[in-house]
């Protein structure tokens, strides 16, 4: 989910520095040997991790899959507080990065996830 990102950052002003890898977000437990820790620290044992790479389907066609991406997903943050003239330019620069991901049945990019049992 990285290409929305990747096309936004050029346009909007230095988002500064990521926040810290411990605070709530989408990728709080990106870090798979912090998840166990904190799964041990809470008292789990017999830890078993799985790294999943999932396709997500973000729309029908790029100008869709755009405004998903550019409104609720990961990069959304980065618009907050953008002009419409900045927004509607970050939309087209997302749409023209997600053509390559088109597919006749709508536009998917590659998610990575945590499978996680413990007990």
């Amino acid at each position: 989910m990285s290409v929305p990102r990747a096309a936004i950052l050029p346009l909007v002003p230095d988002p500064g520095p990521a926040p810290p890898p411990d605070q709530p977000g989408p990728f709080r437990f990106a870090d798979g040997a912090a998840l166990d820790a904190r799964l041990r620290a809470a008292g789990f044992r017999d830890i078993v991790r799985t790294d999943l790479r999932l396709p997500v389907m973000l729309g029908p066609d790029p100008n869709s899959a755009a405004r998903v991406a550019c409104e609720l997903g990961p990069p959304s943050h980065l618009l907050r507080e953008a002009d419409p003239d900045l927004r509607a330019r970050a939309l087209a620069t997302v749409a023209t990065a997600l053509r390559p991901y088109a597919a006749a049945d709508g536009v998917r990019l590659e998610a990575a996830c945590w499978l996680v049992a413990a007990g």
